[in-house]
């Protein structure tokens, strides 16, 4: 019934938006619907294309062809980007692509007008309150995002107001993120949907 409740947001990918609720209540399938919508009116318009996609242990994303442009789908799976990026950067191999973002912001400012970019369970990496390398990524990457005006999709477990903390984001950030894509609040009593399947 919550997933209804998008139904003021069918002209994807034209709104972004923000999803904030508790875990496993289907955010990140919600916006998987979508992107297979979006995809399904790509593949109606445009006929048949190369749809290439990209390990999800890497930048996870999906790039589809359209006339001479290219829609670029870019899917973060954050605490795991950021653990990624936590290792290599305490092991000092800066060589690594995945040590930083800037591979990632480098797409975004080649085509910002064609890129989606989804951040999946944002501000659930490991916080220790202090700003952190990987905190900095991120800030670089969100600021990037707003001057370009890149389409930018998340989801969390947690607040906007908890976020927004200080000893997490911070005001700052969040204000951009509130400018890129405002939030939808869902119940906090929606149930966990992987654990009442696995129960069922």
């Amino acid at each position: 019934q919550e997933i209804q409740r998008l139904v003021a947001f069918m002209k994807f990918p034209e709104f972004p938006f923000g999803l904030a609720g508790p875990g496993g209540c289907g955010k990140s399938c919600a916006f998987a619907w979508l992107i297979k919508r979006f995809l399904v009116d790509e593949y109606n318009r445009f006929g048949p294309k190369v749809f290439a996609y990209q390990k999800a242990d890497k930048f996870q994303g999906i790039a589809v062809p359209v006339e001479h442009n290219r829609t670029n789908i870019l899917w973060l799976n954050w605490p795991s980007v950021a653990i990624v990026m936590k290792h290599l950067a305490a092991r000092r191999e800066w060589d690594k692509p995945d040590a930083s973002l800037l591979s990632l912001i480098d797409r975004l400012r080649q085509q910002p007008e064609n890129t989606l970019l989804f951040i999946d369970d944002f501000g659930m990496e490991n916080i220790k309150g202090e700003k952190s390398y990987v905190q900095e990524q991120l800030e670089l990457l969100i600021d990037v995002a707003y001057g370009c005006e890149v389409k930018t999709f998340w989801t969390t477990n947690k607040t906007v107001e908890e976020l927004a903390d200080e000893r997490v984001y911070g005001y700052r950030l969040m204000s951009r993120m509130a400018g890129l894509s405002p939030d939808i609040a869902l119940p906090k009593d929606m149930p966990d949907l992987r654990v009442s399947n696995a129960y069922a």
